[in-house]
């Protein structure tokens, strides 16, 4: 068994994962291995009929564990990073209701992807990147979490291709996001937007808002971005 890391050597080896993670480095999201760039899976941006096979699995997979769920056109965006307490938030808003939405999570197909690329052989024969197997045969050891950036880009994908989906049949929906600016939360809803439908903020630490939506139909479709500026909300009482 490996002797544990070191306290500095876990900072060095955090610091190497993030140094990597810049743009142009090898784990970046764009990196030439990050699984949008496989020619197995993706030509020219369109994904091939074997990976959207692997897609629709996969969202078929995040819908399976949500058998209660409701149609009433409401959305919750979970606004705050990784480890900010937004599950513990979702479990106070919801409560008994959690069954009756369904949650939306790009990091959760990020585990997802990563999990099957080691499963058919491509975490090792695609994935990893050459500075990282450097490192790997040097001694250095690396999670594949670590490696989620190559994934961000096909994790995305399927979180808008869910949300698009759910959207259009009417799904109460929880959004889990990173909002970094006061206008986020209306980026956010946008695609969430429905005449007669609800959307809610919600962010760790802070008061929970609830507002109905006045924006139109939604816009988003897959890989298209938000629709035009929205108009104000008004805020209901929580």
């Amino acid at each position: 068994m490996a002797e544990p890391l070191t306290p500095d050597e876990v900072v060095r080896h955090m610091d190497t994962v993030r140094e990597l993670s810049k743009p142009g480095q090898a784990l970046a999201a764009g990196a030439p291995s990050a699984t949008v760039n496989n020619p197995r899976w993706w030509i020219d941006g369109d994904v091939t009929p074997a990976r959207r096979r692997l897609h629709t699995r996969l969202i078929d997979e995040v819908r399976s564990v949500t058998p209660d769920l409701l149609q009433e056109k409401q959305a919750i965006v979970l606004a705050g990073p990784p480890g900010a307490g937004k599950s513990t938030v979702l479990k106070e808003v919801l409560g008994d209701h959690r069954g009756e939405y369904l949650v939306i999570d790009a990091d959760e197909f990020k585990r997802s992807l990563l999990h099957e690329a080691q499963a058919d052989g491509s975490y090792n024969d695609f994935l990893i990147p050459n500075e990282i197997r450097e490192r790997q045969e040097a001694g250095e050891k690396f999670y594949p979490l670590e490696l989620a950036s190559l994934v961000h880009e096909e994790s995305s994908y399927l979180a808008r291709a869910l949300r698009t989906n759910a959207i259009a049949t009417g799904d109460d929906i929880v959004v889990d996001s990173v909002l970094s600016d006061m206008d986020g939360p209306r980026r956010c809803g946008r695609p969430c937007g429905r005449p007669d439908g609800r959307w809610t903020v919600t962010t760790p630490g802070r008061q929970t808002q609830q507002r109905r939506s006045v924006f139109g139909p939604a816009r988003l479709r897959t890989g298209v971005p938000f629709g035009p500026a929205a108009p104000e909300h008004d805020i209901l009482p929580s």
